[in-house]
């Protein structure tokens, strides 16, 4: 897949690439052997972080992070691919079969699916207006380690939104519950007085 991408469509340059990986690695090739050679050792962070961001681990989110900085990562770099990822999750969360139509690669939109299944489209909105808000002064800091930490870790800990139609669908469900129960209680209430006078 990351070959294929890395060809941008060209057959031939898809070959290259295969044989550039090949003369990198051998005939023996891993995953880890073709992240090295193309330089996309940092996206294998990208689903992790955003996992743990989404699932609300902010010790996690530090972990991934300090990982990916001890292993050489570009930080800001990692940020453009991170806020491009977030983005993508948002796509597929929008458009749903539609993804497809976007640039994202075919055997990653599943991958990007399943990861949102349980997270809300406003909450994945404010993720990516929270990337795009920081990142002129996250690209300007001299610290690029320690403001990625604060920016995800901001992400971590923001409270799931709830969108406008299930916060009314919960209260209309309330307000049926209540009604419903205060008729039955009302009901229940006019038994127990009534035997109350029968025992008077």
């Amino acid at each position: 897949m990351w070959i294929a991408e890395a060809g941008d469509g060209s057959m031939r340059d898809a070959q290259s690439i295969f044989d550039q990986v090949i003369a990198y690695s051998g005939m023996d090739i891993k995953d880890d052997d073709v992240e090295e050679s193309l330089g996309l050792s940092d996206r294998k962070y990208l689903f992790r972080l955003s996992e743990a961001v989404l699932k609300r681990e902010a010790g996690a989110c530090l972990m991934i992070i300090e990982e990916a900085y001890l292993a050489g990562i570009d930080m800001k770099h990692f940020y453009q691919i991170l806020l491009k990822h977030f983005r993508n999750l948002l796509l597929v969360k929008i458009a749903v079969d539609g993804s497809s139509s976007f640039d994202i690669a075919p055997e990653q939109i599943e991958k990007l699916k399943n990861q949102v299944q349980e997270t809300s489209r406003e909450t994945l909105q404010r993720f990516v207006e929270i990337l795009i808000a920081e990142e002129g002064s996250f690209l300007r800091s001299q610290e690029p380690r320690m403001k990625l930490e604060t920016i995800i870790v901001k992400m971590a800990y923001l409270e799931p939104i709830i969108p406008l139609g299930e916060i009314i669908s919960t209260i209309e469900n309330i307000e049926q519950r209540l009604q419903q129960g205060g008729s039955a209680l009302s009901g229940h209430s006019g038994t127990a007085f009534s035997n109350n006078k029968i025992v008077n």
